[in-house]
């Protein structure tokens, strides 16, 4: 799929205009390395855990299809 300039400033607007778009603040970032070493999921990536803590921070749920994400309430997985 080619996406000119255009196509990709729209796309970006859109998904930006649905979402939370945050850095990485400290507190977060400690708080996923608690996950991480806690969690006891075996290929939960820093990634996965880094979106666990901040869905915990603003009291949301990760929408995923990623099966690492099966048995956390924080989630609603949607994957087969």
């Amino acid at each position: 799929m080619d996406l000119n300039r255009n196509d990709l400033d729209e796309k970006l607007a859109f998904i930006c205009s649905k979402s939370i778009v945050e850095s990485l603040d400290y507190e977060t970032a400690v708080s996923a390395g608690r996950i991480r070493s806690s969690i006891g999921i075996r290929g939960m990536g820093i990634v996965g855990c880094i979106l666990l803590a901040a869905a915990r921070r603003h009291g949301v749920k990760v929408l995923t299809g990623d099966k690492h994400f099966k048995s956390i309430r924080e989630a609603d997985y949607f994957g087969a």
